[in-house]
């Protein structure tokens, strides 16, 4: 649920004699200017709103914008009555009302005739006093939130991509031109508690299809965030040919459709994408460290016999082999970690992460290649090292990948975090865990 939009409140004040009512802040209403003093029976209620136009965002802990609004009072003495206003202030005179009897007051909120917000109270009114009424704000609306990752040897260059959710009676749809490796599209004021087709499209320069993803059935519960992690399926054949020629007398040819499972063969195939080199005794300390790689290709990789060394390796406790038979599936990730650390995919007891200032690599082919590299440091500042906290996992941010040596694209989540707005660790694949 959309928690912090639950927690903003509707503020109803009235005064003894002339009762008013102005309504503050939450659900995006402000209060009117101060009125003159009136007037009038005891028991007549006039009830002055203000509604404040506010720029859209996307956070789902900022409220949407509104264009009208409804309130309704009703009470054993008295019909319901509707009142409904736009932008500006206006009057309502409500009739004259018994005092001490309960009344319920109900808030509708709007924009271009679509209800964005609920919220309703009981309370009592006494024309002797202030009387307060707080009515709490529940969304009206979902959200749907979709990311896809391109992966870096996709054989097609990708000019633009669309998702689209749609049923016999709401459309919606983003676009994004100019897509990098990673996209997070945000569908948002989806009407909630409907079933949803789904369809992600890439395009590239021709204005081909050239990959989608399908969703034939997708439930969208009222007032929920919807996350999804969508796997791409090209519209288009691949084939992939590797020649191995050793020998003249001799030639080995193998296929793969439509990817294939091969070793690494470029700088940024597989990247540091999370570590934590400074447990605390929860996390059993120095033997709960661990690191992540993540295969940004299209293609399952090899890295048998691939090497993770500190600061040039050397010794069993600065650098880690990693055993035969180590695959790394297209788009996910690989855990090395101590011997304590329970997710880890390969484990090593003696490898080890200094706090100081230092530097990693991660080299295949007996050092010739280096696939990636990072620099840390959990005691000295310095403008180039990511730097690590006690007790909390540093975190690349998947749109920074392309970025990852700026130590801005990284972030800090505790390893057991308390409440969701403290982030979470993401072992074994790469999405934005950090903190909101």
């Amino acid at each position: 649920m959309f928690q912090s939009l639950q927690h903003r409140i509707l503020s109803l004040f009235f005064r003894a004699g002339l009762v008013s009512a102005t309504v503050l802040t939450a659900c995006q209403f402000e209060p009117p200017a101060a009125m003159p003093e009136q007037k009038s029976s005891q028991g007549n209620v006039t009830v002055e709103l203000k509604l404040r136009s506010v720029a859209l965002a996307k956070g789902a802990a900022i409220a949407r914008p509104t264009d009208s609004a409804s309130i309704t009072v009703s009470a054993p003495d008295m019909d319901a009555r509707e009142f409904r206003f736009g932008n500006g202030t206006e009057l309502f005179s409500l009739p004259e009302l018994t005092p001490g009897a309960k009344r319920r007051f109900a808030v509708n909120l709007y924009r271009q005739g679509r209800l964005l917000y609920a919220g309703s109270a009981e309370t009592t009114l006494y024309t002797d006093r202030k009387n307060s009424v707080f009515l709490h704000c529940i969304p009206k609306f979902s959200r749907v939130s979709a990311g896809v990752h391109i992966p870096l040897d996709f054989p097609r260059h990708v000019s633009k991509a669309e998702l689209k959710l749609w049923n016999e009676v709401d459309t919606v749809t983003e676009s994004v031109s100019q897509p990098g490796e990673f996209l997070n599209f945000h569908l948002e004021e989806v009407p909630g508690d409907h079933n949803y087709k789904l369809l992600l499209q890439l395009w590239d320069d021709t204005g081909a299809v050239s990959a989608k993803s399908v969703k034939d059935t997708l439930w969208v519960a009222m007032g929920q965030s919807v996350s999804l992690n969508l796997p791409l399926v090209t519209t288009f054949s691949q084939l992939q040919m590797t020649m191995v020629a050793e020998d003249p007398q001799q030639t080995n040819m193998s296929f793969a459709f439509p990817a294939g499972k091969r070793v690494p063969a470029a700088f940024g195939e597989m990247v540091f994408s999370e570590v934590f080199l400074s447990p605390t005794s929860i996390d059993s300390s120095s033997q709960g460290q661990w690191i992540e790689l993540y295969n940004r290709t299209s293609d399952t990789l090899d890295i048998s016999g691939c090497k993770i060394a500190r600061d040039g390796g050397g010794s069993t406790s600065k650098q880690a082999i990693l055993p035969s038979a180590t695959l790394v599936a297209p788009g996910k990730a690989l855990v090395v970690g101590r011997a304590a650390y329970p997710y880890a995919n390969v484990r090593f007891s003696s490898f080890s992460f200094g706090t100081g200032l230092s530097h990693v690599d991660f080299t295949c082919k007996s050092g010739a290649l280096k696939l990636d590299t990072i620099t840390y440091s959990a005691t000295v500042s310095d403008s180039l090292a990511v730097q690590t906290v006690s007790g909390k996992i540093s975190q690349l941010r998947p749109d920074w990948v392309d970025r990852r040596t700026d130590p801005r694209g990284w972030c800090s989540v505790p390893s057991h975090p308390a409440v969701p707005s403290e982030g979470h660790p993401t072992p074994g694949i790469l999405e934005n865990g950090c903190p909101e």
